[in-house]
């Protein structure tokens, strides 16, 4: 081809301009690249990538702003404004919307790029400072349970790890090591010699040794509720206080499958600083760490005035152990774990530290940390070095602490290399980011970026989803629930006696050994919440060894219950002997079992009920007995209006008979179960059996002043409930699916879907019982007996539809199923649904199509609802599971898994060994009377009508039974119900005096949106300020001090007559100090 001469004259002068706009844009780009810290610029010859591209990937630009994007129903694209009001720079709600709304750039399951060369860093570099300082931390991960059960574990390493502990650590004053579970420092403790007990203190003391979170285990952070959580923690750090002398100042959490964001506020009330986490999805660390956003300041959504903001780190790769710890590259971090030990199988690619390898080995090393440290804003890095229960061969100490000191001896003698590498305890990195921070000139909240929302659910992996274990094993969940419900009641009930006994000198009530009964129960309900025991991820023997624990628990506390009971009546009467008295089994077991047949030897038997909530209240009693000629009458006489109900497929006689009783706050009541020939007030339920399943247009329909609820004759299913109030009628209709599984196991729910009704569209029978107290209808399908129950009363528990689910999946026939029972609504809630964390506060959630159904479930520990303009839907649960809501106007609830496979996440089996369960809800419909509202509340909430049934449905009446014959007044233990919206989370003694108490109160969040009609409850009456001297009758005080939640840190001291100023969804703890005091 040939060229004019103008031709060429063009494309000389073409080619100069882009000479003259390369060398432009070469001149403008070096003036844009911020200064990279020394030490990268120093050794690119040890990191090849970090060259220019890598600098260049450091911006000068703030941090853009981000905009979520989600689709609505019609499919087009709007803007998303955020209902979540807190003014934090990230939301996880926001950034799901963004991960799950478009094409991953990073491929789950691979490591988060260094932030060095592939990924454009969106910000630069807070602050410069003049060297990399790299903390190494061993550490050992203990589960107290998982694979073998906690004695099981300790006696076979964790016990060795603690002894090499204080041996290495005093021969090597340059290391350090790290622990976090007081259950085994306390197995540990018993044992130990004055010598070594000095010697912990002493490494503590020296920042040798470090005690982590220091909770008596490390939770599971989806299914504990909140009030089990506060315990765990006290049981915790009151143990560490009154033996070792330490105080935890950091939460280490890197094992729990997700995070609440509940948690992080619990650490800052207890009196933490700082918190580090893990096991958060890729695509989401991957987000945050594109925008240096790794370290946050962790705010709760309430929160308008920083005042729950903890310092957050996200460790950045996908485990804890050595191999995903020291950098990005899983096979150069396998070649610096030095433990080799003979005949054990082992990853490690490590050989011994030595002249000949020192600088290649310090370079590969010194490279990952590079790559780690380009991933946070200032140029401080933390290192793990540890996995599960290692440490626990001496020789490991010795080759981890000699090989590693070799390595940061050579590089730290490098002065051009400008890095410095010791061991370290966690405190001691918090402590070099200050040291940056303040150097910088910016305070902490400048320096860093803050967060709120929580992070789940979790994957590790594409299409495998931690959603599984929300529900796996529910009956040992529910066990978990009962013995808070019973352990909560006899901590309350065992102040008041302690104290009777100290004031009066009393000998009704052997202070001594229930104090020792309530111990053991604490600290076996504070085992089970760890996060392989309560989430069901542990093998079949360990989950019986937790059962048997559980089971010791409620057995125990029951003993404290009833013998309070007996002392507290006792002395109402002034009965110089104890009024025996039995308690009954929790609701559970009385409802699955025969076992516990209240027969009368006599005329008549006491029933004593304990109602454990600061409110008065009306509630449903049913209890079995072997006569139908009885009637109830009231400590006065009064005969109450009862329901006798026959089952007629039994042989034997045996009935239930049914009452509403009137239960004061904090009260105990009794009523007499009464031999009569001509029973006044005693009705006998009427039954029907519906056998022709072929109309399919019969409707059952139970009625009382509130509700109108149609159900299906030909298929037992809930059709409609109809709202009096206004004439509206909601569509409800409640089925039951199987999900088959796909891969699903203890940990992972992966479904083949759609769920399937084939087992469920037919029942095998259907009954109807009616009478004056309540009516149900009663489904039997193969696996599920399903009720429906509505109360008549115009009280909180008649505003809402009672449903009970024996569950029963047992046989291998349901191998590989998972069930669920969903319930299709009528109402346009679009794609949001809410649910509960902990048991505390609402989390708004996203039905994300694009994502699979099971990352569309979430843990559920009390409510899960949805909404729209007109109406809301609640289902409250009393158990915690995993639930979802996969299309408009649905709500679906996980009940039981049984999977014969192993989801490849170290379990080694599946979940074969189901029990037959009670699941209990409430589903209840509200209208929304005030729609302005929703858009001017700044986060979601129930309403205070779903709070006190939420409430009641934890926390039932106790029962108990006694022979005593003469009149026994009704005692309540307060002088007036609390308000409300302010719940009595628990009144405890502590410590070794019976002088000190601890009281924690909980100011509940309810929505303006709704009212409630046709009921006046006297607790929306009080007033919202509380002054404690007031609150309880025996209690005399001495002194109050606002404490830290797990009792470790006084705050101040409160006048005893000032009112407490209760800010709304906020927690307070008070340490109560009484008038006189007896050594216990």
């Amino acid at each position: 081809m040939k060229f004019s001469n103008r031709m060429i004259v063009l494309l000389t002068l073409c080619l100069v301009i882009a000479a003259l706009c390369i060398v432009w844009l070469a001149i403008y780009t070096q003036k844009r690249i911020p200064r990279e810290i020394e030490f990268s610029i120093a050794h690119q010859e040890l990191n090849p990538s970090i060259g220019k591209a890598g600098l260049e990937s450091k911006s000068n630009s703030v941090l853009p702003q981000k905009i979520a994007w989600s689709h609505t129903t019609e499919g087009s694209v709007v803007k998303h404004v955020n209902v979540f009001k807190s003014k934090t720079t990230f939301n996880t709600f926001d950034i799901l919307d963004e991960v799950g709304g478009v094409e991953n750039a990073l491929k789950k399951g691979e490591q988060p790029t260094s932030g060095d060369d592939k990924t454009k860093v969106e910000e630069e570099r807070a602050y410069q400072p003049r060297k990399l300082k790299v903390i190494v931390v061993p550490h050992s991960h203990n589960d107290p349970g998982w694979i073998r059960t906690i004695d099981s574990y300790f006696e076979a390493q964790t016990k060795l790890i603690l002894n090499n502990m204080v041996e290495k650590l005093l021969i090597y004053p340059k290391m350090t090591f790290i622990w976090a579970e007081t259950v085994f420092l306390s197995m540990w403790w018993k044992d130990l010699d004055k010598t070594s007990r000095e010697a912990v203190r002493k490494l503590i003391d020296r920042r040798q040794l470090e005690v982590v979170s220091g909770g008596w285990i490390l939770t599971d952070e989806a299914n504990c509720h909140y009030s089990a959580i506060i315990d765990q923690m006290i049981e915790g750090h009151q143990w560490l206080r009154e033996n070792i002398g330490c105080i935890p100042k950091t939460s280490w959490s890197l094992d729990p499958f997700g995070y609440s964001s509940l948690h992080p506020y619990l650490y800052k009330k207890v009196g933490y600083d700082n918190a580090v986490i893990l096991r958060v999805s890729d695509d989401i660390k991957n987000s945050l760490q594109r925008r240096k956003g790794l370290e946050f300041y962790w705010r709760q959504i309430w929160d308008r005035s920083n005042e729950t903001d903890i310092f957050t780190l996200m460790m950045p790769y996908m485990l804890y152990n050595i191999k995903h710890s020291c950098g990005p590259d899983k096979d150069i971090c396998l070649m610096f774990d030095f433990r080799q030990i003979p005949g054990e199988v082992s990853e490690s690619r490590a050989v011994p530290i030595d002249s000949s390898n020192i600088d290649r080995q310090a370079k590969l090393l010194l490279t990952q940390y590079q790559k780690k440290a380009n991933l946070f804003r200032h140029g401080i890095v933390l290192i793990p070095l540890g996995d599960d229960f290692r440490y626990d061969r001496s020789v490991e100490w010795d080759q981890q602490y000699k090989n590693y000191q070799k390595l940061f001896n050579y590089i730290n003698a490098q002065d051009n290399w400008n890095v410095h590498v010791r061991f370290g305890i966690v405190q001691d990195y918090f402590d070099e980011v200050a040291k940056v921070v303040v150097e910088s000139g910016k305070s902490h909240r400048e320096f860093f970026p803050s967060l709120s929302g929580d992070f789940f659910p979790y994957t590790d992996h594409d299409d495998e989803y931690w959603t599984g274990y929300f529900t796996t094993r529910p009956f040992r969940k529910l066990l978990s629930r009962e013995l808070e419900v019973y352990l909560r009641a006899a901590e309350i009930l065992n102040t008041h006696c302690v104290r009777q006994n100290t004031q009066t000198g009393g000998q009704l009530y052997n202070t001594k050994d229930m104090l020792e009964h309530l111990d053991v129960a604490r600290k076996n309900l504070a085992l089970f919440q760890h996060h392989d025991a309560i989430a069901g991820t542990s093998t079949v023997w360990v989950v019986q060894d937790y059962e048997s624990r559980l089971y010791e628990g409620l057995s125990l506390v029951n003993s404290v219950i009833g013998s309070a009971l007996s002392s507290l009546l006792s002395s109402t009467v002034k009965s110089v002997t104890p009024i025996a008295v039995r308690v009954l089994d929790p609701l559970y077991s009385r409802t699955l079992t025969s076992v516990q047949i209240i027969r009368l030897n006599d005329d008549r038997v006491k029933i004593v009920i304990f109602n454990p909530v600061t409110r008065e209240r009306q509630e449903l009693v049913q209890l079995l007995v072997d006569e139908e000629e009885l009637e109830i009458t009231d400590n006065r006489g009064r005969s109450v209006t009862s329901q006798m109900t026959k089952d007629h497929k039994l042989t034997r006689n045996q009935y239930t008979l049914s009452f509403l009783a009137e239960l004061p706050a904090l009260g105990i009541v009794t009523y007499d179960l009464v031999k009569t020939v001509s029973p006044k007030h005693r009705h006998v339920s009427t039954i029907t059996e519906f056998k022709n399943f072929n109309h399919t247009n019969d409707v059952i329909i139970m009625e009382n002043e509130i509700l109108s609820v149609n159900i299906s004759a030909s298929r037992g299913q809930l059709v409609a409930i109809g709202l009096k109030s206004d004439g509206t009628r909601l569509r409800t209709p409640i089925r039951f699916l199987f999900y088959s599984s796909r891969r699903s196991g203890a940990y992972i729910f992966a479904p083949n879907v759609p769920a399937s009704e084939k087992n469920f569209s037919r029942p095998q029978s259907i009954t109807s019982v009616r009478g004056p107290v309540f009516s149900e209808v009663r489904v039997k399908y193969s696996c599920v007996t399903h009720i429906l129950r509505l109360v008549n009363s115009s009280e909180p528990i008649g505003h809402a539809l009672e449903v009970d689910n024996i569950v029963d999946m047992t046989s291998f026939d349901y191998d590989d199923l998972e069930l669920v029972m969903r319930l299709d609504s009528s109402l346009k809630s679009k794609d949001i649904f809410y649910t509960d964390q902990n048991g505390y506060h609402i989390m708004k959630r996203r039905r994300r199509t694009n994502m699979l159904l099971e990352a569309n479930y979430y843990p559920s520990s009390s409510v899960v609802y949805i909404e729209d303009d007109a109406h809301r839907l609640s289902v409250i649960t009393a158990q915690p599971l995993g639930v979802s809501s996969l299309k408009q106007g649905s709500i679906e609830l996980m009940l039981d898994r049984r999977l014969k496979y192993d989801d490849g996440r170290g379990l080694g089996a599946g979940v074969t060994d189901n029990k037959v369960f009670l699941g209990r809800f409430y589903v209840l419909p509200e209208k929304i009377f005030d729609v302005s509202a929703r858009n001017q509340e700044p986060y979601s909430a129930p309403s205070l009508l779903a709070n006190i049934l939420i409430d009641s449905l934890r926390n039932y009446p106790i029962l108990a039974v006694t022979n005593y014959r003469d009149n026994l007044p009704a005692v309540s233990l307060m002088n007036a119900p609390m308000p409300c919206d302010v719940l009595l989370v628990n009144l405890r003694m502590f410590g070794n005096s019976s002088n000190r108490a601890a009281m924690i109160l909980h100011k509940q969040a309810t929505s303006a949106k709704f009212r409630m009609t046709n009921i006046e409850l006297e607790c929306s009456k009080m007033e919202t300020r509380i002054v404690i001297p007031r609150l309880f009758h025996s209690l005399q005080l001495q002194r109050v001090y606002e404490s830290s939640l797990s009792l470790l840190h006084r705050k101040h001291e409160i006048p005893l007559e000032q009112p407490l100023n209760l800010e709304t969804l906020e927690l307070y703890a008070y340490e109560i100090i009484f008038d006189k005091t007896i050594n216990i």
